[in-house]
């Protein structure tokens, strides 16, 4: 196989987004556990069968959105649209990056008794398919629905690190992660109407059900939501308590400015519609994030 024919695959598995699986993570850094070498080999392994998990998943989309895809001015450029890969080729990628992850699951506890744990992420591994079959064949044509089973995919995400530690999520950081999932997903619908504007297509059925300004006053009330919920969790007797500062609502600045400059970058630039590519490209996010990491790691390890 050539670079180029490699650079195709990967575009199929769309590694780049595969930075949406950092929430695998959260448990184990909210959870005080990111230290925890053993802990984290197991939440690292985890997140990477969650990737080839959701790689499974774009493959299938890919074949699924391929008509449509075409007539988009960007997603024409994936490979099974572009008929650079076959459809058949896709299918067979997806099946085979699925039985790696079953057979890992499956295998591993036998090895060694760092993964015990691994089998009981299969069921969830399932279920974050069938979702997303769902999704794809349906859920993704009705308006409000599909943003929030989009939301929904990032709080399994949070619940596959959670299984693979045995660390309890708690209530905020579930509230948190879908609440701030739900607004990167109204943000991609927004990117959607715009085009839609633009040309005159429907590029999915659900776009029809919502409009600028529909979107634009949800992208506002869940960011607004977003950042309470987030100071409240600061501010929480129980947190402050388990961190051991009462200064960890300071974080919130660095939390307020991210989405700020997410609404910014939706609503006046009109570039929401793909988060992950703005995580990676976006300077004023990135000093956003680092900081917040920061601050966190000084209150919660130091």
């Amino acid at each position: 196989m050539n670079s180029s024919g490699m650079v195709n695959y990967l575009r199929l598995l769309r590694c780049d987004q595969w930075v949406k699986n950092i929430i695998v993570l959260f448990p184990l850094f909210f959870g005080h556990k990111i230290t925890d070498p053993v802990l984290l080999l197991r939440c690292i392994v985890a997140a990477l069968l969650f990737c080839l998990v959701a790689s499974a998943v774009y493959c299938f989309n890919d074949v699924c959105d391929r008509e449509i895809d075409r007539r988009h001015p960007l997603k024409c450029q994936r490979p099974v649209a572009a008929g650079v890969i076959s459809v058949r080729t896709a299918f067979m990628v997806m099946i085979g990056a699925l039985l790696v992850v079953a057979s890992f699951c499956v295998v591993a506890p036998l090895v060694s008794p760092l993964f015990d744990h691994f089998i009981q992420l299969l069921p969830l591994f399932a279920f974050y398919l069938l979702l997303n079959i769902a999704y794809s064949l349906w859920l993704k044509h009705v308006a409000v629905v599909d943003v929030l089973v989009l939301a929904a995919f990032y709080v399994i995400r949070l619940y596959v690190g959670s299984m693979a530690t045995g660390i309890v999520n708690s209530r905020w950081i579930v509230l948190m992660t879908f609440l701030l999932a739900l607004l990167l997903g109204i943000g991609k619908r927004r990117d959607d109407i715009m085009r839609h504007a633009a040309t005159g297509e429907v590029l999915r059925h659900s776009t029809v059900g919502y409009s600028i300004p529909f979107v634009d006053a949800a992208m506002g009330v869940v960011g607004g939501v977003t950042i309470v919920c987030y100071i409240m969790y600061t501010m929480s007797a129980d947190v402050m308590t388990s961190v051991g500062s009462d200064y960890l609502f300071t974080t919130s600045i660095f939390v307020i400015a991210a989405v700020l400059r997410f609404l910014q970058l939706a609503i006046i630039k009109g570039e929401s519609g793909d988060p992950s590519r703005l995580l990676l490209t976006d300077r004023f996010l990135h000093i956003c994030v680092l900081c917040w990491i920061c601050c966190f790691l000084f209150f919660i390890y130091l």
